[in-house]
């Protein structure tokens, strides 16, 4: 067995904590993107009810993504609203610090809702905020 010097032990331990930070990076990804999925997937349903007022949805592209938003929506009256989708309420307060200037809709995808759920409740939240938005531009 070889004997390692303290700082080859100290090398090893550091690059053992970057792999464990890298895995977890990564497993907060993927759940993140299966969360985006989950949304994506209901919203465009075969056969699934919309409002009148809901245009339809696109991906952000990869400027937009990096600025905090996962999906445009089209509304009447009120024009392309960014999303941003969190799979818990606990990730919004560490979305808001890191996008302050973040002007849209957070929505968090609750699991085991189904499609129809995650529908409703998406498109609530979207009619409260385009209510709000068209009281908004309307005031002096």
């Amino acid at each position: 067995m070889v004997d390692l010097t303290s700082e080859e032990r100290h090398s090893r331990r550091l690059a053992v904590e970057r792999h464990r930070r890298q895995q977890e990076e990564a497993e907060k990804a993927a759940f993140g993107k299966e969360s985006e999925d989950m949304l994506w997937n209901a919203i465009h349903e075969r056969g699934a009810q919309t409002p009148a007022w809901f245009l339809g949805m696109r991906r952000a592209n990869h400027v937009q993504d990096m600025n905090g938003t996962d999906f445009i929506a089209v509304v009447d009256a009120v024009g392309d609203v960014n999303i941003q989708v969190k799979s818990s309420r606990n990730w919004i307060d560490k979305f808001r610090s890191n996008h302050p200037d973040f002007k849209g809709l957070i929505f968090v995808v609750h699991r085991g809702k189904t499609n129809k759920d995650l529908r409703g409740l998406f498109f609530h939240q979207l009619g409260v905020y385009r209510e709000r938005e068209k009281k908004r531009r309307s005031s002096p």
